[in-house]
């Protein structure tokens, strides 16, 4: 009785053994699927639209359908309501989101669409949301593009605040391979531009920018990280007030994907000391896309330029030329936001764009970009990837964008966006 009951203790124990070991290890793979779950994320919905796009080859090439007509036909959605008559439209969605600077996000996005009363004149739109990352991050945008009769003019918002700690790099050669560090600010971002049309798709025009960063805490020292500490100062506000000149075309067939046409961008930058900069300093921006039909399965060919120029004067940090913080925060797939930063950027990237199933519901894309901000041609900062596309409204032709970039000295991430990146 005595063995029987020693032997029982054993196997207790060794149970109990066990049962940690496998809580253990269910911990631990609970803890590798939230670090990697947007990793596994992306290749199981490859998986998926490989598998969707063999399922839906057959189908018809005019028979156009979105993710919105798949919700329908599996009975998860109930069908929309036809909105094309009337003159104004209004939505509120909660949705989330996910950068390789913020994680993931969680937010609540509204816009209005105002439909115009005559041909031959643009649909007007005003778009707005507020996001909460998880890195303690808060984002707040309100965009408006406004036109009138026969689009003769264009008015132009773009207001954002945010409270946005994040990772910055320094500046210039020494970012190249240089560490990280830690940044906190809050942001008001305040544009106003207001255009006139002068001929055909040719707009020129004048506007207000105000930028003002307040709170920055690099939590630097001068005798621990004296080459950031140089570039940044140890002031804890930037402010950037000034005119600007603007120059605009936009012959593209669509704003959230285009298949053909071209689109160029130019904003000549004045900041004055008069008007509320702390110093005054001049920038310019050249924006320039074409976009080019391949085949006849609405293939396309699209190639971005953007020079963003220091021309003048002591531009402060912040609002110096950087990775991803042009208008949209989509330039050097393949690398963090704010990865790179310099007086000039230089930046030259070109994407190959493709259906997977006829009916234009998925498609794919493989890209290649490159970035400099020195004047040494050898250090072109090289960005490539690959990613899927998924049709979430075919009125719009309007994509959801998920791709895979990488970059030098092991950068690489997931990208993800409403509408194509350019």
């Amino acid at each position: 009785m005595n063995g029987f009951t020693i032997k029982m203790g054993e196997i207790g124990r060794n149970l109990k053994s066990n049962i940690d070991r496998f809580k253990q290890f269910m911990a631990f793979k609970l803890i590798h699927y939230v670090v990697h779950s947007f990793k596994f994320l992306f290749y199981f919905s490859i998986f998926l639209l490989g598998f969707s796009t063999n399922m839906l080859a057959q189908t018809k090439q005019e028979d156009q359908k979105d993710l919105r007509d798949l919700l329908v036909e599996l009975n998860i959605q109930k069908p929309d309501e036809d909105t094309a008559q009337r003159k104004i439209i209004a939505a509120l969605v909660p949705a989330g989101g996910y950068s390789l600077a913020t994680g993931p996000a969680i937010l609540i996005a509204g816009s209005i669409q105002i439909n115009p009363d005559e041909a031959g004149t643009n649909t007007s739109n005003v778009l707005v949301s507020l996001a909460y990352t998880l890195k303690n991050q808060v984002i707040f945008p309100l965009y408006a593009n406004l036109w009138t009769k026969n689009n003769t003019w264009n008015l132009v918002s773009d207001f954002r605040f945010m409270d946005y700690p994040s990772l910055t790099y320094g500046a210039g050669p020494v970012a190249l391979n240089g560490p990280s560090y830690e940044i906190d600010f809050n942001y008001l971002r305040l544009h106003q531009s207001l255009l006139r049309k002068v001929y055909q798709s040719w707009y020129l025009g004048t506007g207000i920018f105000y930028d003002r960063f307040w709170k920055i805490d690099a939590g630097i020292q001068e005798t621990e990280e004296q080459v950031l500490f140089q570039q940044l100062g140890s002031q804890t506000e930037e402010k950037g007030v000034g005119l600007t000149a603007l120059i605009s075309s936009d012959k593209r067939d669509n704003f959230f994907n285009p298949h053909q046409g071209h689109y160029f961008n130019g904003v000549w930058r004045i900041n004055k000391e008069w008007m509320g900069s702390d110093n005054p300093w001049q920038s310019l921006i050249l924006d320039f896309r074409k976009y080019i039909p391949v085949g006849k399965r609405q293939n396309v060919l699209a190639i971005w330029s953007y020079q963003w120029l220091s021309v003048a004067g002591k531009t402060p940090y912040l609002m110096l030329p950087s990775t991803g913080w042009d208008d949209f925060y989509n330039t050097g797939r393949g690398y963090i936001q704010g990865r790179y930063r310099g007086k000039n950027l230089i930046y030259l990237e070109a994407e190959y764009r493709f259906q997977l199933s006829r009916n234009g519901l998925l498609g794919g894309t493989v890209f290649a970009n490159g970035q400099r901000l020195t004047r040494r041609f050898g250090d072109f900062i090289p960005g490539y990837g690959a990613g899927v596309r998924i049709k979430v409204n075919k009125k719009s032709d309007t994509n959801l964008c998920i791709d895979y970039g990488f970059g030098i000295n092991g950068s690489k991430g997931l990208f993800v966006n409403l509408g194509e990146v350019f």
